[in-house]
């Protein structure tokens, strides 16, 4: 999962080659649910460059690396968006709030001064399946969205809170103070779970990376938690934005337990991560491989309720003819039945729901139910063909159970 500090990794890679880039295009592709955004250089080759923002569920996050790297297999036709910003050039690229989230601010030289000038600005908001991409005007109001969301013109955009309701502190304002604060509040929680809560940018991976680096235990508990842990921890954890920014490769590590991507190796794992010659690289290539394993796992989660349907109605089944078969198995008695009731017709009439009889065929009585719709006769028949039916079909089913 994409976190603050891999963004604020991409944002410093874009912030020393998007400067100054003109945006030149743009593709949407709905069903892989990926929005490619394209810049040209100018200078030595013209360098073309892409920010590209994956929302899918099982594969999602961004990613900016040069344009020829992003591949798209599928036959669907993409669609521009934000093609009011075509030919603008890119101003500044921030990460707000050390958020995940971007916005790319756009300048024209259309004063006679030749002064550059805010003509507006995309808003990426790199937050997984809820990924989306804003079009803000020189005034910062939303203009355009790429995914549907209901706003007014004269919104101003703010960034969403999140779930919690509740925005964590980020690696610069953290303290030792601060974390001894909220070891104090639950003092049974874990560090790795307080960090991972409470620290923009961090989650359970790195917040053991982190006490790995400040040469603490990663099974620390806050109730074990002192003075001095506190300030090694909030020291190590102020140094993870510049550890960052300042990389020049990507990771991806690969496991039973584990799929993610970093831009800096991992102490606190053993694995030996694959290299790649940028973290957006080492995303993009993660991205694929979950892709496709969530193409896999949709496959087979399609083939097991298929076939847990099919084992249903074939338990269903089996559970009627076993029925069938009980039934059928005392078709004779169904005929003993039949033989008793033409015996005795004389003492039978119609509006009869059972009758005691003597048994012809064993010692006793016996109670047969009747039809009280039918006449004596016809119930009479009507054992007769349970008789038939039972005889006939007690050889099939036997079969068709074996």
């Amino acid at each position: 999962m994409q976190t603050a500090l891999h963004i604020y990794h991409i944002v410093t890679a874009a912030k020393r080659e998007l400067i100054g880039a003109e945006f030149v295009g743009s593709e949407f592709y709905r069903k892989e649910r990926l929005a490619c955004m394209y810049f040209k250089r100018q200078g030595k080759g013209n360098k073309r460059l892409a920010l590209a923002l994956r929302f899918h569920p099982t594969a999602n996050g961004l990613v900016f690396v040069p344009a020829g790297k992003i591949e798209v297999t599928t036959n669907e036709k993409s669609f521009p968006f934000f093609q009011e910003g075509y030919g603008a050039t890119v101003m500044s690229v921030e990460q707000l709030g050390f958020d995940r989230i971007v916005k790319i601010i756009f300048s024209n030289t259309a004063d006679s001064t030749g002064s550059s000038t805010n003509s507006g600005s995309i808003i990426i908001e790199a937050m997984g399946p809820s990924g989306n991409l804003w079009w803000l005007n020189d005034a910062g109001e939303k203009t355009h969205v790429l995914r549907n969301r209901e706003f007014l013109p004269t919104d101003v955009y703010a960034p969403p809170m999140p779930a919690s309701g509740k925005l964590k502190i980020t690696p610069e304002e953290l303290t030792a103070e601060t974390l001894l604060a909220f070891c104090a509040e639950k003092p049974e929680r874990s560090l790795v779970e307080i960090i991972s809560k409470e620290v923009a940018g961090f989650e359970a991976l790195l917040a053991r990376e982190a006490l790995s680096r400040a040469k603490l235990s990663v099974d620390l508990f806050a109730d074990d938690f002192d003075a001095d842990s506190a300030q090694q921890l909030s020291e190590m954890i102020k140094e993870f934005p510049a550890l960052a920014s300042d990389s020049q490769a990507g990771y991806v590590y690969s496991s039973a337990s584990m799929h993610a991507a970093f831009p800096f190796k991992l102490n606190s794992v053993d694995e030996q991560p694959e290299k790649f010659q940028s973290y957006s690289l080492a995303e993009l290539a993660l991205m694929r491989t979950r892709k496709e394993q969530g193409a896999e796992d949709d496959l087979s989660r399609r083939y097991a309720k298929a076939l847990t349907g099919a084992l249903k109605r074939l338990r269903r089944t089996i559970g009627k003819m076993k029925d069938d078969l009980s039934e059928y198995e005392n078709f004779e008695r169904h005929k003993e039945l039949a033989d008793i009731l033409k015996a005795n017709l004389h003492s039978l009439k119609r509006g009869l729901e059972s009758v005691t009889l003597d048994d012809l065929y064993q010692d006793g009585e016996v109670t047969v139910a009747l039809d009280s719709k039918l006449s004596p006769v016809d119930n009479a028949d009507r054992y007769y063909k349970k008789y038939q039916k039972g005889r006939q079909g007690l050889s099939l089913l036997q079969r068709r159970l074996e």
